[in-house]
């Protein structure tokens, strides 16, 4: 019998139960011959198939395994091991418990496609009873916008994974008991609770285009659920149209997509009837996906992940920005140049995690390369380019007079696979420019490749690309909320949404300050009403609490130049600005006037030139933002409490402070009644 190589699979399609299983056969173009080679310590076997061009192993439970979280890790990292880096997507479809509520009407048969996953079951006991300690995961991006393709054509088409059930219709068990066939709509009763006794629900019928699609969260856990009572709690508490065991276990392993067919109401009448219908119409639907999904070209076996963090599981909103950003960014998407693409910002504006989830979302949707050189220091990007060269197996890389940089350039220059290098924290002039081994001489340029640098300095972005340049602004309201929610791994009580929205208002909506403060009330064990009384109080206590260190799995560690308090990450910009006279004497009179709307006119004087290049540093750094056609200018709130300071921290508070009250005196010596308005905004 032939071999299978793994490295020819793309797509692993998870059925953890034996009637998922043959749902799936079913739904295959074509079941490959052979099997697939075994190491020890494999604990599992395949199928290998495909569809549409997709070539496809079906991994599953073997016979009496315990089903739950733990099994559906254990095969899910089994998958990963063996596929590598061929694996593109995963698909796990099967059956679940749907939960019908008075805004979604769920019945047995209809398909639910999950948008994030909660386990359900994962916390801890407190005086005020359970608290769910885990975190969210999120659907894989890529599948959600092909399950949104494939819900926008059902009103042009109906349900077109419905035309893929008449592949099981007939299939029947030794009895001759057919397995997939619809049940019927009379056989679908759903009871509710009432006191002690359960009473059936009582429901219109449905038209002949039965089979809806629910998208929402789905909850997940090692727990059977058989009540209806605990069933309708979980649904409110979590807002999740779903319930099953497996999803907890493997959305964090490899990344997939998930679909199931609704066979029961998580009550104590579940039973075996609709399995197989409920099976057929998820595995209908994941086919119907990968009918929607043009397979891939081509398989790179070089293909190189070689990225310092994992993925940030409590990334949220920036979605047009993220759009803009892998459209130009994906090195597949124009062959006729090496593209390059600038993203700039404030310091803790979200710039690095951006271009992370750019990272990943490229690598779902092109087979490609990713490098990542943080250029922090001129040791961090010499030992970026050294590991980089080491992976491409670069002839010479291990010389000690060999220039790495150089070498790496070259290589990467004649790659003919796809790559994207991500160059990011380019904030620094002298590392970019130094006399010697200057960064900016060694982004390579190929066809092939993509180059994508982050920067706080808007001057570095334009030199870098000249038209793609992405600038990051303050979260919208909700993206905010979101990540605040995230950050603290538990929703926010409605009793505590006001002051939520008044926290984000005095965090300015900025990611990194956002992050901190949900730190430290977690490893406090303060609620947000907390925080907010004690710090809203004071400008001194928030800008003293958002000086303090904490733990941030998605930054740099070990670097003199990165640091994680929002507050100190401006430091090293403040003293940075310094080498430049007249800038630092504007940045220091605007940390001692009011932040909005500071006039032009009053700051010390200079010749108009001199004037516009100072203002232009900081405006390159996001420190200010001109009005009025540069009449007047807004400092940042939280960027104008850390410049005070860190003028206290040097000592030089009451230096600037005096220096500020004279220049002020040199321009208004009288205050009189025509410049009213002038003085009221100093």
């Amino acid at each position: 019998m032939a071999v299978l190589n793994f490295k020819d699979y793309q797509v692993a399609w998870i059925a953890p139960l034996r009637i998922e299983v043959r749902a799936a056969l079913k739904m295959l173009d074509n079941v490959h011959d052979g099997n697939f080679e075994s190491d020890a310590g494999d604990d599992y076997q395949y199928i290998g198939g495909d569809i549409n061009g997709h070539n496809i192993i079906i991994a599953t439970f073997p016979l009496e395994t315990a089903y739950g979280g733990n099994s559906a890790a254990a095969l899910a990292s089994q998958v990963k091991k063996c596929m590598g880096n061929s694996l593109w997507f995963g698909l796990l479809v099967g059956i679940a418990a749907g939960l019908p509520n008075p805004q979604k009407d769920i019945r047995l048969g209809d398909v639910l496609i999950c948008t994030k996953v909660i386990q359900h079951d994962m916390g801890k006991q407190t005086t005020e009873g359970f608290v769910n300690t885990s975190k969210q995961a999120d659907s894989l991006q890529f599948l959600r916008s092909v399950f949104t393709k494939i819900d926008d054509l059902t009103e042009i088409k109906g349900h077109p994974f419905l035309q893929h059930l008449s592949r099981v219709q007939d299939v029947a068990d030794d009895q001759g008991k057919f397995l997939f066939r619809d049940p019927g709509e009379e056989n679908d009763v759903q009871y509710k609770e009432v006191g002690r006794r359960e009473v059936r629900e009582q429901r219109q019928p449905r038209n002949e285009h039965r089979t809806r699609t629910w998208y929402g969260a789905i909850g997940s856990g090692n727990t059977l659920v058989k009540s209806s009572k605990e069933r309708d709690e979980l649904r409110d508490l979590y807002e999740i149209v779903g319930l099953e065991m497996e999803a907890h276990g493997t959305m964090n392993t490899i990344p997939v997509g998930h679909i199931r067919g609704v066979c029961d109401y998580a009550d104590k009448r579940k039973n075996d009837d609709w399995h197989g219908f409920a099976a057929a119409v998820a595995a209908a639907y994941a086919r119907e996906v990968l009918c929607e999904i043009n397979p891939r070209r081509v398989v790179n076996a070089d293909v190189q992940w070689l990225v310092p963090f994992g993925r940030n599981k409590n990334f949220v909103g920036r979605e047009s920005q993220l759009e803009e950003l892998v459209a130009k960014s994906n090195p597949n998407g124009n062959k006729e140049n090496c593209q390059r693409v600038a993203v700039t910002g404030l310091g803790g504006i979200g710039k690095t995690q951006l271009a992370l989830e750019t990272a990943f979302r490229i690598k779902e949707l092109s087979h490609c390369s990713v490098f990542w050189v943080p250029a922090i220091d001129i040791a961090s990007s010499e030992q970026a380019y050294r590991e980089i060269g080491v992976k491409l197996g670069v002839h010479g890389i291990d010389d000690d007079k060999a220039d790495i940089k150089l070498l790496v350039q070259r290589a990467l220059s004649k790659k003919t696979s796809s790559w994207l290098m991500i160059i990011d924290n380019a904030d620094d002039m002298n590392i970019l420019y130094a006399e010697t081994s200057r960064l900016v001489d060694y982004p390579p340029f190929n066809q092939n490749g993509s180059i994508l640098l982050t920067t706080r300095n808007f001057e570095i972005a334009t030199e870098f690309s000249e038209t793609d340049v992405i600038t990051v602004e303050e979260m919208f309201a909700d993206e905010a909320q979101d990540l605040l929610e995230k950050s603290l791994g538990t929703k926010v009580q409605a009793d505590e949404r006001d002051d939520m929205r008044r926290l984000l208002q005095l965090l300015t909506n900025l990611p990194l300050a956002i992050k901190q403060a949900a730190a430290f009330m977690r490893g406090k064990k303060k609620s947000i009403s907390t925080y907010l009384r004690v710090y809203s109080s004071s400008d001194t206590e928030l800008i003293r609490n958002l000086t303090l260190n904490f733990e941030d799995q998605g930054r740099y560690r070990g670097y003199k130049n990165i640091r994680n308090p929002i507050a100190a990450t401006w430091l090293i910009t403040f003293e940075a600005i310094t080498q430049s006279d007249l800038a630092h004497q504007y940045l220091c009179f605007m940390f001692c006037v009011a932040a909005k709307d500071i006039p032009r006119s009053l700051l010390p004087l200079a010749s108009d030139r001199e004037q516009e290049d100072a203002t232009a540093v900081l405006e390159q750094y996001a420190f200010i933002t001109p009005r009025n056609a540069g009449a007047s200018y807004d400092m940042h709130r939280l960027v104008h409490l850390a410049g005070q300071n860190w003028l206290k921290s040097q000592e030089t508070w009451t230096l600037w402070s005096t220096k500020s009250l004279s220049q002020v005196a040199k321009v208004f010596p009288f205050c009189d009644h025509k410049e009213r308005h002038l003085c009221l905004q100093v």
